[in-house]
């Protein structure tokens, strides 16, 4: 955690230029469904509501502008505000995920300077005789108060609604961050350091292989209706289904990491991430996929090997 201000700064402005594979993912498909979003009937129906309150109050210097110009320039504005929100929050929330941030907080950081913009057109735009008695500054300051308080109620509602499909989107990130309220502070998980010595004798699949095979498991591959046994002294097909073969090991020595993949704890390398998508090495010089669930348990389970080191 950066212990003052500038070192926040200056953390969050060098993560901004080399950011890894899941977070530029998690990026981009927050673009891509605010974009969706804003074509939605909810929002147009949010959007809707905020552009009644000119012609609905009326203030004193509107009076002669027609219901339908007063309600479309809010309107018109707030897509405005809209397409810089959806770039500006998604670049907001990614940099934030270190501290844990919530998504609807980086979003309503995001936007204040999507307002100034709006105010200075309406600041522009406003009957001379409005706001009459204040100078320029506090009409200014009054009008980004305002529209702040509006972009950011209706930022709420958007994110109350879909909360379950924004959540849907960091998670697939692996990004440790909450849409609503800020990620619970679990208790320390205990992670077994040591790696159970192989009881070959009592593992079923040493049977099925042949002798000069026959050894510590490493790994195991599904490849249609065979699989590919990778031992310390060598590799073997079994014509059996990976589910089976799985109930033929000793389970302390290993987990299956994805539905085609098992692999021992001594073979796990170091996790990496292509396209957003997680892989793992393994020590048999090969590289794997990984269920996106399965990567906290590795990384804990392999933290606390290293610290035992």
């Amino acid at each position: 955690m950066p212990s003052t201000i500038s070192d926040f700064l200056s953390l969050y402005l060098q993560k901004s230029a080399t950011l890894p594979p899941n977070k530029r993912t998690v990026e981009r498909n927050l673009r891509l469904y605010a974009i969706k979003t804003a074509y939605s009937p909810l929002f147009v129906l949010i959007v809707s509501l905020a552009s009644l309150r000119l012609p609905l109050l009326q203030p004193s210097g509107f009076e002669h502008l027609s219901f339908a110009f007063l309600f479309f320039l809010p309107f018109a504005l707030s897509f405005v505000q809209a397409a810089c929100l959806i770039w500006l929050a998604p670049w907001n929330v990614v940099r934030m995920a270190p501290y844990g941030v919530p998504l609807l907080i980086a979003a309503f950081v995001a936007v204040v300077p999507t307002v100034v913009p709006e105010a200075i057109i309406m600041l522009l735009w406003v009957p001379e005789g409005f706001f009459e008695e204040h100078s320029y500054a506090m009409k200014f300051l009054g009008l980004i108060v305002s529209e702040t308080t509006v972009a950011c109620s209706a930022l709420l509602i958007l994110l109350f609604v879909l909360e379950s499909d924004f959540q849907a989107i960091l998670d697939e990130g692996d990004l440790n961050v909450r849409v609503l309220r800020w990620p619970e502070k679990s208790a320390p998980v205990e992670v077994p350091i040591e790696t159970a010595k192989p009881d070959l004798e009592n593992e079923q699949i040493q049977g099925l292989l042949l002798a000069p095979v026959r050894g510590p498991v490493l790994q195991i591959v599904a490849e249609n209706k065979y699989i590919r046994v990778t031992t310390q002294n060598g590799e073997q097909l079994l014509s059996m289904s990976l589910t089976a073969a799985e109930e033929k090991l000793d389970p302390a020595r290993g987990m299956r990491i994805h539905r085609s993949v098992w692999l021992a704890w001594d073979a796990m390398g170091r996790i990496i991430y292509e396209n957003g998508n997680p892989r793992i090495f393994a020590t048999t010089g090969t590289v794997h996929p990984i269920s996106r669930k399965n990567v906290k348990m590795i990384r804990e389970r392999q933290e606390g090997r290293d610290a035992a080191e």
